[in-house]
């Protein structure tokens, strides 16, 4: 499968279309607020809406709206971590343009706590940790689309035809393997972002997002690659919560 990416700005708005095999399957606007203010909107290739996000920082507060179910699912994060409604709202006084929490939509840390207490393969402790899992990797997916978007993130591949491109501390010969070997696992898209172009031709860039494999065995040897490099480098390995995507940090 083909994946690229279509960008470009409106009006201050950053659009992503995303086309596999050249068919437009999803179209993601990203915005910056004069205050600070994040906000994302994501839809299917129709153009319906199906989800929308609003944060500052690297998600000091933020509120998360999924449109795909009959009702609006909302989940809400105060420093990273998942919270509730009540605990959303006392943050929420510090950043006033932020959406107050709605009353009448199903709020997900409360629905997903639910819906593993009644699993019968699931006890409390369980539940807690899948709950942590899961808020994980929504948060680090989101927070990769964002890097994608305010970096200009590009195909790393096609980027890599620079002959004068490297990645992190690596070396031309190093950097296309390490490039071959994510083509040969069978990630979706590779994007280089935050690209230096400060001493051209010569290009390097530190940060890489991977779009993560389906299949469980190749997935894992993503993980495992992706660990080595980080832990060369004295940073923690990330753990695979179901995400999207994984950061790679290779400076």
């Amino acid at each position: 499968m083909q994946v690229r990416h279509e960008r470009r700005e409106v009006n201050g708005v950053h659009i992503s279309e995303r086309y596999e095999n050249d068919v437009l399957t999803g179209i993601q606007h990203l915005e910056k607020l004069p205050s600070g203010k994040c906000i994302s909107k994501e839809f299917d290739r129709h153009g319906k809406q199906w989800s929308e996000s609003h944060w500052y920082g690297i998600m000091d507060i933020m509120i998360d709206i999924e449109f795909t179910c009959s009702q609006p699912i909302v989940s809400y994060r105060v420093k990273k971590k998942m919270a509730s409604k009540k605990k959303y709202e006392l943050a929420r006084l510090a950043y006033p343009d932020m959406p107050a929490a709605d009353q009448n939509t199903v709020d997900f840390d409360v629905a997903f706590r639910r819906a593993l207490k009644e699993g019968d393969s699931h006890t409390e402790t369980e539940s807690k940790v899948q709950l942590h899992d899961v808020a994980a990797g929504l948060a680090h997916d989101q927070w990769c689309g964002n890097l994608i978007a305010e970096t200009s993130g590009e195909d790393a591949f096609a980027w890599f035809d620079n002959p004068k491109a490297t990645l992190g501390l690596m070396n031309r010969a190093k950097s296309r393997r390490m490039l071959t070997t994510l083509k040969n696992a069978h990630c979706g898209s590779v994007f280089a972002c935050d690209i230096d172009r400060t001493d051209s031709p010569y290009e390097n860039t530190g940060h890489l997002v991977i779009e993560l494999p389906q299949d469980s065995d190749m997935r894992k040897k993503v993980f495992k690659l992706a660990g080595r490099i980080v832990q060369a480098q004295g940073y923690e390995a990330s753990p695979d919560n179901g995400q999207k995507y994984l950061y790679l940090k290779l400076d």
